[in-house]
């Protein structure tokens, strides 16, 4: 859902009608992950403050474990993965992150494919 995104960074001003937009489209044709953003977004018009800790775990609980690799086009080609990831800060504190997820996409240019997109996300380290 594009509006979370928009919702997140809008001014206050916009936050409330972006909500209404949002949750007025029909659930009933949401995926699991859409429905877990849905509640953040309701989470926000009962408590524009609210955290969005649980809502990234629950994301990160029906997010595939496995790599995938899904051909958008004869130009494009998406690549997933989640990994376990272990870190060490400037403090030299350690921490582990259990589940990182990451995306790339690959753009087929001049008959060679470059990484044109590139994102992680993590739920909070134990």
């Amino acid at each position: 859902m594009a509006y979370v995104l928009k919702i997140f960074y809008a001014n206050k001003e916009k936050k409330a009608d972006l909500l209404t937009k949002a949750l007025a489209l029909d659930a009933g044709k949401l995926n699991k992950a859409e429905k877990i953003l849905r509640q953040q977004l309701v989470n926000w018009q009962a408590d524009p403050k609210a955290k969005t800790a649980e809502t990234m775990s629950a994301l990160v609980a029906v997010t595939p474990k496995k790599e995938a690799v899904r051909v958008l086009s004869d130009t494009q080609a998406l690549y997933t993965f989640t990994v376990g990831q272990a870190a060490v800060l400037k403090t030299g504190q350690k921490i582990n992150y259990e589940n990182v997820a990451g995306t790339m996409l690959f753009t087929n240019i001049n008959g060679a494919w470059k990484a044109t997109f590139y994102q992680e996300s993590a739920s909070a380290p134990n």
